[in-house]
């Protein structure tokens, strides 16, 4: 890429390592060739004719009433959708985190405290528009009286889709909890609610964040490290966020040592930003849903790639990560979609296709963890793509993330401090739609296809970001308040 942006000659890389050779799973793709993409000219319709839909609803209504306070439970609401034909072992897994929401969102009006359930829960095929109708909920804007701000999905992106997701998460803040069992549904549960009962306002409890980054010196990793990691980094360090301290773990020092001392070795901070590549699998490797998505760490000294990445394998009983608030940016870091989004870029490749959408593994042991479980895992579906922050201007676009993290450090619940991915999300997705139209009006030969290929790039990568989790935690307790 060149310091001005992506140029029309310049190959599009895709981050992800295989897990099986150390190869880019991705062949490069040209500016063009993804330009076409985004003019909707071939393949990814579904996308491109959601982006209109939700920008109708994103840009076009408003976004809440004047009763919805994301810091309060009391006002903004909690829910939980369980799948229509869910197992009722895990929802009595969970029951103590649901009272113990109950008991803060139902405090002033039992109508902010919600369980979807039997009848109520999500059918299969519903979009989001038809549940929102179904439960008398109003299209197009935030009403807790009628549908909670905080809304909490329980199960497999099979019973629940990864899009129904997506398309929820453009208005309210959505949280997938998808385990492996009804035990470590109830360690889940035990471990949101120790957390919080422990906390007060006036904690003084030492807060430690921490970023993690290998420098792989492929070009995917020089980027993360030296226009993400690196300018997140430089940004805290000058202007550090109030009752945190900053440690960073990189290039050598980032090995899976490293790493799995952070997560649960002793080393655990309260937020841990990790920036690498994800490993990724052909849809027929017995390995796919079990390392799908761990995360690649340094390289050098590791004879295979396996060896030099974390996946759930690497988290032993013993580990402590009770506590956790974890943002991963890495392919497949959340999960895999299944083939019936229609949304790869060639129907021909199968390298990460799969019958069936899943979760990764790596965040579902972290939250469900027997020693006590993390909060939430931010992490990315499919693709992570570098554009994110890397492409408009000179500069590295990095506001999107230091945002966003800033939000999590300040005691923000993780649901409502992702919205700034939304907005960059919305504003993209704009900008995208206004290209293809002037394309239409005044086609431009090629010269507008590097703006459109980063338009699109950027939209599709911000959509892919969920928390895995309860949307309503939160890394710091400065907003329990009395609802503590």
């Amino acid at each position: 890429m060149s310091k001005k942006g992506l140029s029309s000659g310049e190959p599009v890389l895709f981050n992800g390592i295989s897990g099986v050779d150390g190869s880019y799973p991705f062949p490069p793709m040209t500016v063009a060739n993804l330009a076409a993409l985004a003019r909707g000219v071939r393949l990814e319709k579904t996308f491109l004719d959601k982006v209109r839909s939700w920008l109708d609803i994103f840009l076009g209504t408003d976004r809440g009433t004047e009763e919805l306070d994301p810091s309060l439970l009391e006002k903004a609401g909690w829910g939980v959708i369980f799948p229509r034909d869910g197992d009722p072992k895990i929802r009595t897994a969970l029951r103590p985190l649901l009272d113990w929401r109950k008991s803060q969102a139902a405090a002033r009006d039992e109508l902010r405290y919600r369980e979807f359930w039997g009848d109520d829960g999500y059918r299969r095929g519903e979009s989001m528009y038809d549940f929102l109708l179904q439960h008398d909920a109003e299209f197009g804007t935030v009403d807790p009286r009628q549908m909670p701000y905080y809304l909490l999905l329980v199960g497999s992106p099979e019973e629940i889709p990864f899009s129904f997701q997506y398309d929820l998460d453009v208005l309210y803040a959505v949280g997938r909890l998808d385990l492996g069992s009804p035990k470590e549904y109830a360690s889940y549960a035990e471990s949101v609610i120790a957390t919080e009962r422990a906390r007060t306002p006036s904690s003084t409890s030492p807060l430690r964040m921490a970023f993690f980054c290998p420098d792989n010196l492929d070009e995917a990793s020089i980027r993360a490290r030296r226009e993400l990691v690196g300018g997140l980094t430089d940004r805290f360090a000058a202007a550090p966020q109030e009752a945190w301290s900053l440690d960073s773990v990189l290039d050598d020092f980032a090995t899976p040592e490293g790493l799995c001392h952070l997560l649960g070795g002793g080393g655990t901070p309260n937020f841990l930003f990790t920036a690498c590549h994800g490993l990724v699998f052909p849809s027929d490797d017995p390995r796919l849903r079990h390392k799908q998505g761990a995360l690649l760490c340094q390289t050098r000294g590791r004879t295979t790639t396996l060896k030099a990445a974390v996946s759930a394998d690497e988290i032993t009983d013993r580990a402590e990560v009770h506590g956790l608030v974890a943002f991963q940016f890495a392919c497949f870091s959340a999960g895999t979609p299944g083939i019936e989004l229609g949304e790869e870029l060639e129907p021909t490749k199968t390298v990460v296709r799969s019958e069936k959408a899943f979760t990764a593994r790596l965040p579902q042991r972290l939250l469900g963890h027997p020693n006590g479980g993390a909060l939430a895992v931010i992490g990315h579906v499919s693709r992570a793509w570098t554009y994110s922050f890397s492409g408009f201007g000179k500069a590295p676009q990095l506001n999107t993330f230091e945002d966003t993290i800033r939000r999590i450090l300040r005691g923000e619940r993780v649901g409502f401090a992702l919205e700034h991915f939304n907005l960059s999300f919305a504003s993209k997705a704009g900008y995208l739609m206004n290209l293809r139209e002037l394309e239409t009006i005044a086609p431009s030969n090629g010269k507008r296809d590097a703006q459109l290929a980063l338009a699109y790039c950027i939209a599709k990568d911000a959509r892919n970001y969920v928390v895995l989790g309860d949307p309503a935690v939160s890394a710091a307790p400065t907003h329990l308040g009395p609802e503590a």
